[in-house]
C-alpha cells in the first residue's frame, strides 16, 4: 500500500479510482460527521433530495470526494473548500487550487466512485444493472450500428452489462470534455477489449483524436459496471489503480484484481 504523501507522486504514471459501496451499513455518528462536511451549496442540493436511500448516496459520495482529495493534498476532509461551477462541476477551493490534479466523481445505487488524475481532462462513470429494465429501448439513443451489433446473442444481465460498459464509457468521455450531453453520445463509438481497455472512433462533426484518450472499463460487482476517460498527456497508458475505501473510517484497501464480469 502507498504511504498517503506518495499519492500524489504516484499520478505521474498512474490514475486512482476510488470506490465506496452505499449501501453497506454506516452508523449514525459517520453519517452525521458526512454531512457536517457539506458545503451550503451541497446541504441544499441534499435536502432536495426525497427517498433515504438518494440522501444516503449523496452524502457518502460527497464524503468520498472529501476524504479522497484531502490525502491528497494533505489536510483534513473538513478543512477541504469545494466550490462549483455554473455546470454543478466541484473544484477545490481551500487550502487552494492543487495543480496537477484532476477529480471527476460518480454515483448510482449501491456504489460511489472518484477518479483522482494528473490528466487534464478526466471522466467517471458508474451505473447499476438494477436501474435499466429494458436496455433495448435505449440504443438508438446511445448506440451506433457497430455497437448494437456486437450485443447480438446476448439477453437478461449479460446485455445488461455490456450495454453499461457502452454506455459509461460515453458518459466518461463527455464528463472528461466537460461539455456533458451537449455532445451526442451518436458521434462517438467503441470496441471493447477483453483486457478491460476500449478504443474510441469518432463520427463527424464530432472531431476529436482517438490517440488522445486512453479507456478502460470494469465491472465493480455483477451489479455495477464502472468506466474511466483519461486525456494522455504522453503517448502511455496510465496504470490504472483501484482503492475501496469507507470515508473516514478506515485506511484504503486496495484491489490487486477485478472481473470485467461479463
Amino acid at each position: 500500500m502507498y504511504s498517503l504523501p506518495a499519492l500524489l507522486t504516484s499520478l505521474e504514471k498512474e490514475a486512482h479510482i476510488w470506490i465506496a459501496f452505499t449501501g453497506k451499513h454506516y452508523n449514525s455518528a459517520l453519517l452525521t460527521w458526512y454531512e457536517s462536511l457539506l458545503s451550503e451549496y451541497e446541504q441544499k442540493k441534499y435536502n432536495d433530495l426525497y427517498f433515504r436511500r438518494h440522501r444516503k448516496s449523496y452524502l457518502i459520495s460527497h464524503a468520498l470526494l472529501r476524504a479522497t482529495l484531502s490525502f491528497y493534498v494533505n489536510t483534513l476532509p473538513e478543512e477541504l473548500g469545494l466550490s462549483y461551477d455554473s455546470y454543478g462541476r466541484p473544484k477545490i477551493q481551500k487550502p487552494g487550487e492543487i495543480p496537477g490534479i484532476c477529480f471527476n466523481l460518480s454515483r448510482t445505487r449501491g456504489v460511489a466512485a472518484c477518479l483522482i488524475s494528473s490528466s487534464s481532462h478526466a471522466g467517471i462513470d458508474v451505473e447499476s444493472t438494477l436501474n435499466l429494465v429494458d436496455p433495448e429501448i435505449m440504443f438508438r439513443n446511445v448506440l451506433l450500428p457497430n455497437e448494437i451489433e456486437s450485443l447480438e446473442g446476448l439477453g437478461g444481465d449479460s446485455l445488461k452489462r455490456r450495454f453499461l460498459a457502452y454506455w459509461t464509457l460515453k458518459e466518461a468521455y463527455v464528463k472528461a470534455t466537460g461539455k456533458g450531453l451537449s455532445i451526442p453520445l451518436t458521434q462517438f463509438s467503441f470496441k471493447l477489449n477483453p483486457d478491460g481497455y476500449a478504443q474510441v472512433t469518432f463520427t463527424p462533426p464530432l472531431a476529436d483524436n482517438p490517440l488522445r484518450w486512453q479507456f478502460a472499463y470494469f465491472g465493480v460487482t455483477r451489479e455495477h459496471i464502472l468506466a474511466v476517460a483519461l486525456r494522455k498527456t504522453e503517448t502511455t497508458d496510465k496504470n490504472i489503480k483501484i482503492f475501496e475505501v469507507i470515508p473516514g473510517s478506515e485506511r484504503p484497501r486496495p484491489w490487486d484484481s477485478y472481473s470485467l464480469t461479463f
